[in-house]
């Protein structure tokens, strides 16, 4: 089984290599600026004119593609935009910045760089050249998850960082005791309930609600396909989570299931299940989760993170966006320290819908 996951991994790091995507540690402008803007919103820079035609709408579409596994329609990215001619040194430090340049002049075929703190502290830059807006559009249709994946991925470890100096310290301190493993939570979960090697946190709010799971079972080599993860979790929520009615508990719905691998390096491959969650037997809670479950090192156990939200008739794609970075933390007791600079370096297969 272990050969078997080594082999997967391999195989997703030659899949994302296809997309040629070439990526930098750092930028060659100055870092001393911290980026400004609000998390997922991103700048697009073009052509004045090919902002307002269809190369403009195709990457726009692609920067506002649907969140995935949400109740409601949420869009990925929050997208401003800017002619090229605009573009000056006050806007040049936004913490997401997309700079298409068509060309036909200077290039013969597309394509996509990326850099980190280029200009500010804290900021991506992806850089697409690109020929003519057939091109462009080709682009978008044949690599624009990849493209869009990239700010999601930043995004993603700018609240690790975050994660990293302010964290539940109680939290941590529970996770370890009882399951020997370290949690980097958001500061305000301090509500708990252990069960057998489970341990349920919450912010235990009314409204804008943040739970997390973290639990271990014996692994005997089974295939972690969606209808294993889902009956294992229906299992742990209803042993372990209540609803607020006598009799009731939470449930994953039957719908918007979808799961896809996770490389991060140095750590065991981790499957991603995201979906919906809901109540059984009365109450009319319910939200989107996500999940990370990897088989440890020995082979013989199975360890699940998890975060849910419960935020009625709001936005969710910020808080899912923090409690989901957090899970990147889980980590053996004896790695005290989160390098969360992981989180940026992580590759994702696409995803498998059930």
């Amino acid at each position: 089984m272990r050969s078997l996951y080594m082999k997967m991994a391999l195989a997703i790091i030659l899949v994302f290599g296809l997309f040629a995507l070439r990526g930098c540690t750092g930028g060659v402008g100055s870092t001393f600026t911290q980026a400004s803007g609000t998390p997922n919103e991103v700048m697009l820079v073009m052509d004045r004119d090919y902002l307002q035609d269809s190369a403009g709408y195709a990457v726009k579409n692609m920067l506002r593609s649907y969140v995935p596994a949400m109740p409601q329609i949420e869009e990925q990215m929050d997208v401003r935009t800017v002619a090229r001619e605009d573009f000056d040194s006050f806007l040049r430090y936004v913490r997401n910045i997309l700079i298409v340049d068509i060309d036909g002049g200077r290039y013969t075929k597309s394509s996509v760089k990326y850099t980190y703190d280029q200009w500010a502290h804290g900021q991506i830059v992806v850089t697409i050249n690109s020929p003519s807006a057939d091109s462009i559009r080709h682009l978008m249709s044949d690599r624009g998850r990849a493209i869009l994946n990239l700010f999601v991925r930043h995004e993603l470890s700018l609240q690790a960082a975050s994660l990293v100096k302010d964290f539940s310290h109680q939290a941590d301190q529970l996770a370890v005791q009882n399951l020997g493993y370290h949690l980097n939570a958001p500061e305000d979960i301090t509500s708990y309930k252990v069960g057998v090697n489970c341990l349920w946190l919450s912010n235990n709010a009314t409204r804008r609600r943040t739970d997390m799971l973290l639990y271990k079972v014996p692994y005997h080599g089974e295939p972690l396909t969606i209808p294993y993860l889902v009956s294992l979790r229906d299992s742990v929520l209803k042993a372990n989570v209540p609803g607020p009615l006598e009799g009731s508990h939470a449930v994953t719905a039957p719908h918007i299931l979808m799961t896809r691998q996770i490389v991060l390096i140095g750590q065991p491959m981790r499957t991603e299940l995201r979906g919906l969650w809901e109540l059984r037997g009365g109450g009319s809670m319910g939200g989107p989760f996500v999940e990370h479950a990897f088989v440890t090192p020995k082979g013989d156990e199975l360890v699940v993170a998890e975060a849910f939200v419960y935020h009625p008739n709001e936005a969710k794609r910020n808080i899912m966006q923090q409690v989901e970075a957090a899970l990147f933390s889980i980590r053996p007791d004896s790695v005290t320290h989160w390098d969360a600079g992981q989180v940026a370096q992580a590759r994702w297969t696409e995803y498998t819908t059930y």
